[in-house]
This record gives C-alpha cells, sequence and structure tokens, in this order.
C-alpha cells in the first residue's frame, strides 16, 4: 500500500496504477474531490501534480484489518494552484491525513482520505501560527 503513495505521488509515475488500482476505483479525497473508475482517478491525480508539482505523501503507519488497508499519512508541497478556494500564494505547507482503502482481489477498489483541512487552509491563509503549531 506505501507503494501506491510513493509511485504515485512522490514519483509522479502514473504507468503502474492500472496494476494496483481496480477498473471502478472509487477515490474520495479530503480537498473536495470525487472520481469513479481508473480514467477519472488519472485525471484527479494528473490535477494534483500540476497544483502541487513538488507534492509529497509520506506514509507514517499502515495497519490492515480483512479486506481494508489504513493509512496515517502526512502531506507536504507548494501551494501552485486553487486549493480550498485560495489561489496559488506560493507557500510550503504540510497536514496530516488518513486514508481507508478497500481492496479486492489484491487491489484497491476504493479509497476515502480525510485529512486536516484547517491545517491546510490556515497554512495557505495566515502568517500567524496556532498555538502547538508547527511550521511546515
Amino acid at each position: 500500500m506505501a507503494g501506491f503513495w510513493e509511485q504515485l505521488f512522490n514519483q509522479r509515475d502514473l504507468s503502474a496504477v492500472a496494476s494496483v488500482v481496480t477498473d471502478d476505483l472509487s477515490w474520495r479525497g479530503s480537498l473536495g474531490t470525487k472520481s469513479e473508475g481508473l480514467d477519472g482517478f488519472l485525471d484527479y491525480a494528473i490535477a494534483a501534480q500540476e497544483a502541487i508539482p513538488d507534492l509529497h505523501i509520506e506514509v507514517n503507519e499502515l495497519i490492515a484489518a480483512g479486506d481494508h488497508v489504513f493509512a496515517r499519512l502526512t502531506l507536504s508541497g507548494t501551494h501552485n494552484g486553487t486549493l480550498l478556494g485560495v489561489t496559488e500564494t506560493q507557500r510550503k505547507f504540510s497536514y496530516e491525513a488518513a486514508a481507508v482503502h478497500r481492496c479486492r482481489g489484491g487491489r484497491i477498489e476504493q479509497v476515502w482520505v480525510v485529512g486536516d483541512t484547517h491545517a491546510l487552509y490556515r497554512q495557505l491563509t495566515s502568517d500567524a501560527l496556532l498555538p502547538n503549531e508547527v511550521e511546515p
């Protein structure tokens, strides 16, 4: 599962996506994105790479139970496109997220991502840090 995130987002290698996800993949991202099917997901992945060309996703933890895999993630990059309604700021950001994957036949058929979009929004729109907030 960590290889999915590493290859797709960190290495920006879309060529192997079809071998790790089902053709009817259902994706729901924490930035309000939804896609259905392999082509819809590839469109999303390309748009994410264009908006955040240096996007890096670190897999901090994986927990598997039956056909589900939970991943705790840290996403970081530079704000080069519209995110959460905020136009490009060129600010660096880093925020935490969790992803739940459902697998079928050894391939990912559903991904549901929930990220700390409040922390992301604050980093894109404010120079002040909240107490206990860390610099990205």
